[in-house]
């Protein structure tokens, strides 16, 4: 095998390595569906605490009347 062989079959090898790379990198991105969900569970989140600032503040004027 000569040189020029050899870096034919680097090449080569090196392009599947980067492509099997990128592949798995793709895969580890979030879905847009998972997007949507985070985006809700931080909206019930959210919503849960406005709730509780709500009652405390609701609790708060019937002691004071």
């Amino acid at each position: 095998m000569d040189q020029a062989e050899q870096k034919a079959d680097f090449g080569a090898w090196l392009r599947r390595t980067w492509n099997a790379v990128m592949r798995t990198a793709e895969a580890m991105e979030r879905s847009p569906a998972e997007d949507v969900f985070g985006r809700l569970d931080r909206l019930e989140c959210e919503m849960a605490v406005l709730k509780n600032r709500n009652a405390d503040a609701m609790q708060e004027h019937m002691r004071t009347r």
